[in-house]
């Protein structure tokens, strides 16, 4: 099922498009690391039309330099992303995990996190990225919204608390 979002108010009134599907989203997956998460959730967003094939390398080389990974409540998470150039549609793409996996801390070039869910941003245009994730992080900041996500066992339910972070 296809939801995409509009985002009005942070953008001076303009829309912005942002591609949620139900076909985005992984529930409860088994990864033995940050890359094989990263790989299996640009491959969805590359056969969704969403992102170029350079996407997932950019992806993995800016996490080696810029790491994403959050402490949150009640689990950290990541939001893995990489520059504009590399996508063709803002979307996002999530996987929560079986075992959590390590990412570098955001910030900190030597701390890590275990994540739990990874939330993987394409964003095709730099000036949509800072509103883009400050809409996010309502979710990041509500334990209540991550509680929600992290324990779906259904894709819509995901897909639901994120359009309804979103379009708040």
């Amino acid at each position: 099922m296809i939801q995409n979002a509009s985002l009005n108010a942070l953008n001076g009134g303009k829309s912005m498009d942002i591609k949620i599907e139900e076909d985005l989203v992984l529930l409860n997956i088994k990864a033995k690391d940050k890359v094989e998460v990263i790989s299996k959730l640009a491959n969805l967003l590359r056969k969704e039309g969403c992102v170029k094939d350079s996407y997932l390398n950019a992806v993995i080389k800016r996490e080696g330099i810029f790491p994403t990974g959050l402490p949150t409540i009640p689990q950290s998470i990541a939001i893995p992303h990489t520059d504009a150039e590399h996508c063709l549609k803002t979307s996002v793409a999530v996987a929560t995990l079986e075992e959590p996996v390590k990412f570098g801390l955001m910030g900190d070039d030597i701390n890590t996190v275990d994540a739990k869910a990874v939330f993987l941003l394409a964003v095709d245009n730099k000036e949509k990225q800072v509103m883009f994730l400050s809409k996010l992080f309502h979710i990041f900041d509500d334990s209540n919204s991550l509680v929600k996500i992290l324990n779906a066992k259904k894709p819509k339910e995901i897909v639901d608390e994120l359009l309804r972070a979103i379009q708040s």
